[in-house]
C-alpha cells in the first residue's frame, strides 16, 4: 500500500481501535458542540491526524479504502459515544 507522507499507515480493522481510543475527546467534543453549533476544531484535527477522516479514500491517495460495510460500523461506533459526532462524521 501507498501512503502519502503525513498520513498514518493502520490496516482497516484498526479503524474501530482509533474510534475507541477517542471515546473521551469524542464525548468531550459532543457536549461541546451542542453549545458550538458545530464540531470543536480541536476534535476534526485529532480525527484528521488519526486517520479517520480518510477511511473512504483510495489507498493510492493515502486512504484507508474502507468497503462500505466496515464505513457503517466505523460510523456507528462514534455514534454511540456521541450521536452529533457521528452524523458530523458521516458528513466527513
Amino acid at each position: 500500500m501507498t501512503v502519502h507522507p503525513g498520513f498514518p499507515s493502520a490496516a482497516p480493522d484498526t479503524v474501530l481501535d482509533r474510534i475507541a481510543a477517542m471515546k473521551d475527546d469524542i464525548a468531550a467534543a459532543g457536549d461541546e458542540a451542542q453549545r458550538l453549533r458545530h464540531l470543536p476544531t480541536w476534535l476534526v484535527d485529532k480525527l484528521h491526524g488519526a486517520g479517520l477522516m480518510r477511511v473512504c479514500m483510495p489507498t493510492k491517495y493515502g486512504g484507508e479504502a474502507l468497503d462500505p460495510m466496515r464505513t457503517v460500523e466505523a460510523i456507528e461506533a462514534v455514534s454511540a459515544i456521541d450521536g452529533s459526532v457521528g452524523w458530523n462524521f458521516m458528513i466527513g
